[in-house]
């Protein structure tokens, strides 16, 4: 339904810090737990999210954050992890105190590359939604 709504997205996840588990010790550094997720268009690869992105949106800034991969080719480190075929992604947290650490993960790349693979057709009951 998500993917529905952002056209531009290859992929979106339900994600949270393993920090949000009760009992968690909230002082060491913990994994990022993928709830669930969907793709657009079935390729090779596993999904593999921006650990670093998830962290600062939900932990550090507690707001949306976007991160743009401007130049795949460049030596310096990332700061954020590029995952292959996408060029942006973001992250908002879900508010309230019963989802606390999650967040909505969400990924695709650039207009420019995505006049080289074709775009599914909506569905005519979506576009009319």
């Amino acid at each position: 339904m998500l993917l529905s709504g952002i056209s531009r997205a290859d992929l979106i996840a339900l994600v949270a810090t393993e920090a949000a588990h009760e009992g968690a010790d909230k002082t060491e550094p913990t994994g990022i737990r993928i709830l669930h997720w969907d793709r657009r268009l079935a390729h090779s690869g596993d999904f593999r999210p921006s650990e670093k992105l998830i962290r600062e949106a939900i932990e550090h800034r507690k707001q949306s954050v976007l991160h743009v991969w401007k130049n795949r080719t460049e030596p310096a480190l990332p700061v954020f992890t590029l995952s292959e075929n996408v060029d942006w992604a973001y992250c908002s947290p879900v508010p309230g105190k019963a989802n606390a650490g999650w967040g909505i993960y969400v990924a695709g790349a650039s207009p420019a590359r995505c006049r080289r693979r074709p775009r599914p057709r909506t569905p005519p009951i979506c576009a009319t939604i």
